[in-house]
């Protein structure tokens, strides 16, 4: 095993030198990004009441479910990114991914 400097094996390894650092440092950066308006166990929540009312027969369109978040947030007096707390499609997408849902 050759030990070297961070800077040489920057060069051989074609990795930027202060990933290097970082990695040996073991430094963590925050997350990239916006942070999200609903929590994942609220998220979860959403997405389990979506699957119950689908099995029942009443499934929800892209606007009902829109309505419905907006419903939410009001209701808990969330601080939020989104116009009159209406989440657009972005929102909805991530809701889509959190829960697997159609």
């Amino acid at each position: 095993m050759v030990v070297c400097s961070i800077k040489p094996a920057a060069e051989i390894f074609a990795i930027n030198r202060t990933t290097l650092m970082n990695h040996v440092k073991n430094y963590k950066c925050n997350a990239i990004g916006r942070s999200t308006v609903l929590t994942r166990d609220e998220e979860q929540l959403i997405v389990h009441a979506l699957t119950k009312l689908a099995d029942w027969g009443f499934g929800l369109d892209r606007f009902q479910l829109q309505i419905c978040v907006q419903d939410y947030l009001r209701r808990i007096d969330r601080e939020n990114p989104f116009k009159n707390c209406l989440p657009g499609k972005i929102g909805l997408q991530d809701l889509k991914n959190a829960g697997k849902i159609n």
